[in-house]
């Protein structure tokens, strides 16, 4: 058994692997995420008879902080320890006492406590079956919009994600934007995995403009609306379940080397990747 560091060549590998653990309800979805990921940082494998097992990936923004998302662990190699090995290997690619982030799943959380991560806050998944009722030109945001949604992306989060916008505008299906004064205050891109509409982010410098977007979003889509919503959103939250969306998931974000992701989180009200905090 060893690890390896993974290229495109074992994306089919990883997508056998999410299949073990229920997580491919998408394969084309999958596929683009692995495509991406592997654009943003490193995903390490644990091989076994030359057999994909297991894998982590860890994913650093400059020197502010890094993110570990994807890690997994076939059912059948479960409970032997690989998870914390790929989890120390994710960790050896990280800079000293830099702050490490990660949104955990209920079966992960006792690995990434005993490592010394700790949790943060919460983030809530909300869903709805929505019906089409809007058919306008749903694709606002433009190429040419990408710096100005990186701009304030940056206040958000701290850091400049040019490279993850880059990649994910192309596959939105559906994006919107509020512009004042030529100036993006407010922007969501939207991206389907099956059926389900994924809002990946959701970021406005005002509630109301987040609602305002929210709501076109449910009038251009037939299916489920799945939003990722941070747990200081109070009012946002309330205004959801107004609107009868269902809480699905609770997920503990976690970290390390740190209590608080940089930013100005409270124009965040959806997350844009569960593996990127």
């Amino acid at each position: 058994m060893k690890t390896i560091k993974l290229d495109e060549t074992f994306i089919f590998d990883l997508l056998d692997l999410c299949k073990t653990i229920g997580w491919l309800q998408d394969k084309a979805f999958m596929k683009k995420q692995f495509e991406m990921y592997l654009s943003l940082g490193t995903l390490i494998g644990y091989m076994h008879e030359n057999k994909l097992i297991a894998a982590g990936g860890v994913f650093p923004f400059k020197d502010s902080f890094s993110t570990i998302g994807m890690l997994i662990v076939h059912p059948n190699f479960q409970g032997r320890g690989i998870g914390r090995i790929l989890l120390n290997r994710c960790l050896e690619h990280t800079l000293p006492e830099q702050p490490i982030a990660l949104i955990a799943t209920k079966a992960g959380e006792p690995l990434y406590t005993s490592c010394e991560f700790h949790t943060v806050t919460t983030i809530h998944r909300f869903e709805k079956q929505t019906t089409k009722t809007h058919i306008a030109h749903t694709q606002q945001v433009k190429e040419k919009d990408l710096l100005s949604l990186t701009s304030l992306d940056q206040i958000v989060t701290g850091v400049n994600r040019s490279l993850l916008y880059s990649l994910l505008l192309p596959r939105a299906i559906h994006s919107f934007k509020i512009e004042r004064n030529n100036c993006i205050e407010a922007f969501s891109l939207c991206i389907q995995k099956g059926n389900i509409l994924c809002v990946t982010p959701l970021i406005a410098k005002q509630e109301k403009d987040a609602i305002q977007l929210f709501k076109k979003i449910c009038e251009c889509w037939n299916g489920t609306v799945r939003i990722d919503v941070p747990h200081s959103q109070f009012s946002f939250r309330k205004f959801l379940q107004t609107e009868n969306f269902q809480e699905t998931l609770l997920s503990p974000l976690m970290m390390k080397n740190g209590s608080q992701l940089p930013g100005n989180r409270n124009m965040l009200f959806a997350m844009i990747d569960t593996a990127l905090c």
